[in-house]
């Protein structure tokens, strides 16, 4: 299981992005998983802001912008994807699956348990609707907590004097809780719009993949691979440390490196760097 007790980076986003769209199964993040990437957004977003407040043309708030959009579309493209799995999990549940909930944050077994409840009474709406169940069985679990609901019990009305058909009192009406009447509590559940508030244009699922990381245990890419989005340049001088997309940048003079294209042009433009051209 991945360590909970340091803070969360882009790599390690990637990696639950990369692992989480190849697999049909949940990937077993750590269990703060969602509290983890709001703060690293936050964090990203900071930095973004000193950066762009400093020097706005710089390269490094180049990098800091790119990081930051990247982390929130990767949150984004994995919240959607484990979500997918864990409804379907509870419809395999209320078929009678056995399932297992090692791989499920405490945020996501409370949405689980909800669907869960949901799936069991519309799988029987045919049987009430037409007569074939006259009740509901009360749910006992306690999956959801909160302050109970008084629900109105009616009130027996007194027997006459003459004999009559025995009737059955009505059934005990269970307890409602005031969680169960909405959806998920607000406080428990990670709301992606609060950590951007201007809108921002959402990074292709082809290009999201291109970002990330390939496996380390598959095969080198060929040379040819992503060659359009990435150029050979020679340093012309020592540069500051400053931010990929995916990763820091410290460069030295004479230094021969390939660069993402956005931030070796950069780089030209401002005479720190020089093209180099790949003889075939």
């Amino acid at each position: 299981m991945p360590d909970s007790d340091k803070a969360m980076t882009i790599e390690d986003l990637a990696e639950v992005y990369r692992v989480e769209k190849k697999s049909g199964s949940l990937y077993v993040v750590r269990p703060d998983f969602y509290p983890a990437v709001a703060e690293l957004l936050r964090t990203q977003r900071a930095n973004y802001d000193k950066l762009l407040s400093e020097d706005p043309d710089s390269i490094s708030c180049e990098g800091a912008n790119s990081r930051r959009k990247k982390g929130m579309q990767l949150s984004k493209e994995i919240v959607e994807m484990r979500m997918d799995k864990i409804t379907k999990m509870a419809l395999r549940g209320a078929m009678g699956a056995n399932n297992t909930f090692e791989a499920l944050t405490p945020e996501e077994k409370k949405l689980y348990d909800h669907v869960l409840i949901l799936v069991k009474d519309h799988k029987a709406i045919i049987s009430r609707l037409s007569g074939s169940i006259t009740h509901r069985t009360p749910d006992i679990s306690d999956i959801f907590t909160g302050t109970p609901v008084q629900v109105p019990v009616a009130v027996p009305v007194p027997e006459d004097t003459a004999e009559t058909p025995e009737e059955t009192s009505p059934a005990p009406q269970p307890e409602i809780y005031e969680d169960d009447l909405g959806m998920i509590p607000q406080e428990d559940t990670f709301d992606m719009d609060c950590m951007e508030p201007e809108q921002e244009q959402e990074i292709p699922a082809d290009e999201l993949d291109a970002m990330v990381p390939a496996e380390k245990e598959t095969e080198p890419a060929p040379k040819e691979e992503a060659a359009d989005d990435y150029m050979v340049v020679r340093v012309l001088e020592d540069l500051d440390t400053f931010s990929g997309p995916l990763r820091d940048y410290t460069l030295r003079r004479e230094e021969i490196v390939r660069l993402p294209e956005m931030f070796a042009q950069a780089l030209i433009n401002r005479n720190l760097a020089v093209k180099v051209s790949m003889s075939p």
